[in-house]
């Protein structure tokens, strides 16, 4: 598999948790999976530093009251 086909799988098994976050929903644990995962990799990306990274997830998948 090469770098771009794992960006694709991560991007398409995290949509339907970006569709349940839309919606005020938590995801399941395999779909909050792939979603910390295409955060994290998108933010490594983009040059962020390892402990920047690993909080982004949070801030997205965080109870909303």
């Amino acid at each position: 598999m090469t770098p771009r086909g794992d960006h694709l799988e991560l991007f398409l098994a995290a949509e339907p948790g970006r569709g349940r976050l839309a919606r005020g929903m938590l995801p399941n644990a395999p779909v909050a999976t792939a979603l910390v995962a295409h955060a994290v990799v998108g933010a490594a990306r983009d040059g962020v530093r390892h402990a920047e990274a690993v909080t982004v997830p949070q801030s997205m998948l965080g109870r909303r009251s």
